[in-house]
């Protein structure tokens, strides 16, 4: 059995741990100090709602054509993600399509 060392003392100290404090409560801008940061145009614009759209209210027209990078994989122009195990080549599947396009 491992014995803790006397030099280090109490091992208790290194576990216990004082209540956090109440984090003080910010009531404006000022709290946070941005009172002059702030443009004073953001607090006169009109508080907008923002609408649902949902597909019964799609028009009927057929979407935009999509431009490939990689055909029906990766759309040009479009945030794509690549997703996978660790080790599983996902830096040299990013980097192929990178060494094939011309500066």
């Amino acid at each position: 059995m491992l014995k803790w060392p006397d030099e280090l003392g109490d091992p208790r100290q290194y576990i216990e741990t004082p209540p956090p404090e109440e984090p003080p409560t910010a009531t404006s801008l000022e709290d946070f100090g941005l009172g002059e940061a702030v443009d004073d145009r953001v607090s006169d614009a009109p508080i907008v709602p923002v609408g649902l759209v949902t597909p019964v209210a799609w028009p009927d027209e057929p979407p935009a054509p999509v431009a490939w990078l990689a055909d029906q994989r990766i759309p040009r122009g479009d945030v794509t993600t690549l997703h996978g195990d660790g080790g599983a080549g996902k830096t040299d599947v990013a980097l192929q399509p990178l060494s094939l396009i011309h500066i």
